[in-house]
């Protein structure tokens, strides 16, 4: 099990680096598709990077990335974070 994780988690996040590479722009949707193998490994602080980044690049979380982010978070402040910026929205 820990081993296919790990190749699906590969798999993603090259995919997504080859989709950048081709002038492709990855969607909300590729990026909860790695909040949610990063939370299947349990790399919170990587997701919660990912999460910057995504904004970082104008694209706004919606309500399943934010869905993700709080059933796959085991640490309160980072589910907490999501909940206020989703209220402010």
């Amino acid at each position: 099990m820990v081993i296919a994780i790990w190749v699906i988690r590969n798999w993603a996040f090259g995919y997504r680096d080859e989709m950048v590479k081709k002038g492709i722009m990855p969607t909300v949707s590729t990026y909860n598709l790695l909040f949610h193998g990063l939370f299947m490994e349990g790399r919170v602080s990587e997701a919660d990077c990912m999460v910057r980044e995504m904004e970082e690049k104008g694209m706004v979380p919606d309500a399943i990335s934010y869905n993700i982010l709080i059933n796959g978070s085991a640490q309160v402040p980072i589910a907490f974070n999501c909940i206020v910026e989703l209220d402010s929205e």
